[in-house]
C-alpha cells in the first residue's frame, strides 16, 4: 500500500513537471485585454544570439502566434532570408487548433524558396512557410536558427510583434565574449533589462511585459517607429575580409569611404569620351549637366545585391561596360566622371523612411539609398539623384527631402541635413475658366502646375500614353460627368523649382438642367474629407509633407441665369496650416480663389482640437457651392 502510494505521487509529481513544460497554446487562455484590436497575439517570442567570434554567430528563435481572424494570416506565416553570409541552420513548427491540439507538425521539409527578387543580381534566398486555410482562431509555433560566417556588422535586430499585433511574451539575449564592445539602442517602450558578466562571457537581456496591440491612425509616425525593437551591433566588426568600426557615424563612414576606394577608375576610351562631352563648356555647371545627360543616356538603374554589394559600389568601369547599376553603382560612376574634368563629389547614405539618423548609433538598419553631393559656390551643396537622371539635375525627391544623410569624404562620415521644401514650394496651382450653358454643360479649360514635389509625384504623366494621360487627369476632377478632349505637358526642369504644367480642355455637365438651378462646386479640382482620429490616441500628430495649392476658378455665367446664393469670403488659420476662399460676382462671371497651406511638423497630442478645426474649416472651403438659377424661374415666382 505504501508502495503503491509513493508510485501515485511519483506520478502526480511526474505530471505537473509535464504540464508545465509543455505550455497550453488554448486561445482561451489569452486575457481579453490583449484581444483589443488585435488580428493576432504573440504569445512567445525568444531570439537568443550567441557570438562565437568576430567572424561567426548563432541565433536560435522560438516564436509562437495566435491568429483570430483572417487579417492576422500574414503574422502566422514564416520567414528568413539566407545569403552568403547567413544560413538558416534548422527549422521546425507545429500548427495548433483553438483548443491547444496539435494538428500538423512541421520540419524543414515543409519550408519553400524563392531567389525571385527585385534585384538583377542577388545571392539571396528566400525561406518562407504559410500555413494551411485553418479555422479561426489558430496557433503556429516555429523554431528556428540561423548561422553568420564570414564576419558581420550587427547583430539580428528583435522585432517582436507587428501592427495590430498584441504581445504576451518577448524576451532577446545576448551572449558574447567578455572582450568585446557593444553598443545598443532600443524603441521607448517599457523594456526590462539587465546585464550579467562573467570571465568568458557578458550576457545582455532585453524583455518586454505583456502589451496591446498597436493601431495606426491618421497622420502617424511611420509603422517602424511605433513597433518595439532592439538594435544592436559590435563597436568593431569584421565583414567579408574588412574591418570597421560603428562607435561613430565618421568611423562608420571611413569604412564605407574605404571599401569603395580605387573602383573609380575610367577606361581611356571613357576618359576621352568625357574630354569630349565638356569640351564646349566654359563653367563648372555646364560641365555638370553635360555630364549628367551622358549618365541618363548610357544607363539605367538594377539593384545588384551580391556579396558585400549591399555596400561595396559596382566599379565605375563595369557600370561603363554593362550600363547599369544600383544607386552606389551610379552615384560612384557619376563621380568618376566628374573627377575626371577635376570635379569633387561625395557620395551620400540616406534613409528614404527616416528622416533623423540616430546620432549616437551609427547603424546599418537606416541607411537604404545613395545620391552624390557637389559642393558648389557659396558653401551650398548640389544633389544629383543618379538613379533617375531624367529628372531635373538638383532636383531632390520627397522620399529624401529633409531627410539627415551621412557624408562620406576621405576623413570619414560627416552627419548632414538636405535641403527641405517649403510649401510655396512644394505647389499645386490650378487656373480654370469655365462656361456654363442652360443644358447644365459647360466647357473648362484649365492649366495645372505642379511644382517641387508636386513635381516628382506626377511627372510619370510625360511617359503616358495620351489615352491614359486624360483617364488619369479625368480621374483628379471632382465632377463626376467630365471628359478630357485633349492634354498638353509642359516640362520645366530647374532642379527643386522643377514644373510640370497641364494644359487641358474638358466637358463638363452639372445637374439639375430641367429644374433649372445649378449646384457648382467652387474648386472642382480638389478633394478632401475630414479624418478623425481614435479618441484614446496618445502619440504625436505628425504632417510629414509641406504642401500649398493655389487655384483661381473663373465660371462664366448664362445671360439667362443669375448667381442665387454663394459663398462668404473667409480664411482660417492655425499651427497646422492655413485655408482661405475668395469669391468675387462681376455679374457675367464669378471669381473664386483657394488657398491652402499644409505645414510640415510634429505637434503633440494636445493639438487635437486644432487639428480637428483645421481639417473641418478645409473640409468646409473645398466642398462650398455656388447655385445658379434661370432667371425665368424668380420670375414665375
Amino acid at each position: 500500500m505504501t508502495k503503491h502510494v509513493a508510485l501515485t505521487a511519483f506520478l502526480l509529481t511526474l505530471w505537473h513537471v509535464v504540464m508545465h513544460a509543455q505550455p497550453s497554446w488554448t486561445a482561451a487562455s489569452i486575457p481579453d485585454t490583449l484581444r483589443t484590436g488585435a488580428n493576432s497575439v504573440v504569445r512567445l517570442y525568444t531570439q537568443c544570439t550567441t557570438v562565437t567570434s568576430s567572424l561567426s554567430y548563432t541565433t536560435k528563435y522560438h516564436k509562437v502566434v495566435t491568429v483570430f481572424n483572417r487579417n492576422g494570416d500574414d503574422d502566422g506565416s514564416w520567414s528568413c532570408s539566407s545569403d552568403l553570409f547567413m544560413q538558416l541552420a534548422s527549422f521546425n513548427g507545429a500548427i495548433y487548433d483553438a483548443d491547444g491540439k496539435q494538428v500538423e507538425k512541421l520540419k524543414k521539409g515543409n519550408l519553400k524558396t524563392s531567389s525571385v527578387s527585385e534585384h538583377l543580381a542577388t545571392d539571396n534566398v528566400y525561406n518562407y512557410y504559410t500555413p494551411p486555410a485553418m479555422s479561426y482562431p489558430y496557433t503556429v509555433e516555429y523554431e528556428w536558427q540561423v548561422k553568420a560566417n564570414d564576419g558581420y556588422i550587427d547583430f539580428p535586430v528583435f522585432w517582436p510583434g507587428g501592427i495590430r499585433q498584441a504581445l504576451q511574451s518577448a524576451e532577446y539575449t545576448l551572449s558574447v565574449p567578455a572582450r568585446v564592445e557593444i553598443a545598443s539602442y532600443h524603441s521607448g517602450h517599457q523594456w526590462n533589462t539587465s546585464c550579467s558578466q562573467s570571465d568568458k562571457v557578458t550576457e545582455y537581456k532585453w524583455s518586454l511585459s505583456p502589451m496591446r496591440a498597436v493601431i495606426t491612425d491618421y497622420y502617424d509616425d511611420v509603422p517602424l517607429n511605433l513597433m518595439p525593437y532592439v538594435m544592436s551591433e559590435p563597436r568593431v566588426f569584421t565583414f567579408a575580409k574588412t574591418t570597421g568600426s560603428m562607435k561613430d557615424w565618421e568611423q562608420f563612414g571611413s569604412w564605407y569611404h574605404s571599401i569603395n576606394v580605387g573602383r573609380d577608375q575610367l577606361s581611356l576610351a571613357d576618359r576621352a569620351k568625357v574630354t569630349e562631352l565638356t569640351a564646349g563648356c566654359n563653367t563648372t555647371t555646364d560641365k555638370i549637366n553635360a555630364l549628367y545627360a551622358y549618365l541618363a543616356e548610357k544607363t539605367r538603374y538594377v539593384s545588384i545585391q551580391l556579396g558585400i554589394g549591399g555596400w561595396q559600389s559596382m566599379t565605375a568601369t563595369e557600370v561603363a561596360q554593362t550600363g547599369f547599376g544600383d544607386c552606389k553603382a551610379l552615384t560612384n560612376y557619376m563621380k568618376t566622371l566628374l573627377a575626371a574634368v577635376g570635379i569633387k563629389s561625395y557620395p551620400l547614405l540616406v534613409s528614404t523612411t527616416y528622416s533623423r539618423l540616430l546620432p549616437n548609433f551609427p547603424n546599418m538598419h537606416q541607411i537604404d539609398h545613395v545620391v552624390l553631393a557637389v559642393p558648389i559656390e557659396d558653401n551650398d551643396t548640389l544633389l544629383i539623384e543618379c538613379t533617375n537622371p531624367q529628372l531635373a539635375l538638383g532636383y531632390i525627391p520627397a522620399t529624401i527631402a529633409g531627410h539627415d544623410a551621412l557624408l562620406i569624404t576621405e576623413a570619414g562620415g560627416k552627419l548632414i541635413r538636405i535641403k527641405d521644401y517649403t510649401p510655396q514650394q512644394n505647389n499645386e496651382s490650378v487656373k480654370a475658366h469655365i462656361t456654363v450653358r442652360l443644358d447644365g454643360n459647360a466647357d473648362m479649360q484649365f492649366k495645372w502646375d505642379h511644382s517641387g514635389c508636386c513635381y516628382g509625384s506626377v511627372r510619370s504623366l510625360t511617359t503616358l500614353d495620351d489615352a491614359k494621360r486624360k483617364d488619369h487627369i479625368r480621374r483628379w476632377i471632382t465632377l463626376n460627368d467630365a471628359t478630357i478632349n485633349s492634354v498638353q505637358t509642359t516640362e520645366s526642369l530647374n532642379g527643386m523649382n522643377s514644373h510640370l504644367l497641364l494644359c487641358s480642355q474638358a466637358d463638363v455637365r452639372y445637374p439639375g438642367a430641367a429644374e433649372g438651378r445649378f449646384f457648382i462646386t467652387c474648386n472642382p479640382f480638389r478633394r478632401y474629407k475630414t479624418v478623425t482620429m481614435r479618441k484614446d490616441r496618445t502619440r504625436p500628430i505628425i504632417q510629414d509633407y509641406p504642401l500649398s495649392w493655389s487655384d483661381t476658378i473663373t465660371i462664366k455665367v448664362p445671360t439667362d441665369m443669375m448667381v442665387e446664393a454663394m459663398p462668404q469670403s473667409e480664411s482660417y488659420a492655425n499651427c497646422f496650416g492655413s485655408c482661405a476662399i475668395t469669391v468675387n460676382n462681376s455679374g457675367d462671371s464669378i471669381n473664386i480663389t483657394t488657398f491652402v497651406e499644409f505645414r510640415k511638423g510634429s505637434f503633440t497630442i494636445d493639438h487635437r482640437q486644432e487639428f480637428n478645426d483645421f481639417q473641418k474649416k478645409l473640409t468646409d472651403i473645398i466642398n462650398r457651392q455656388v447655385v445658379l438659377v434661370r432667371k425665368s424661374n424668380l420670375s414665375t415666382n
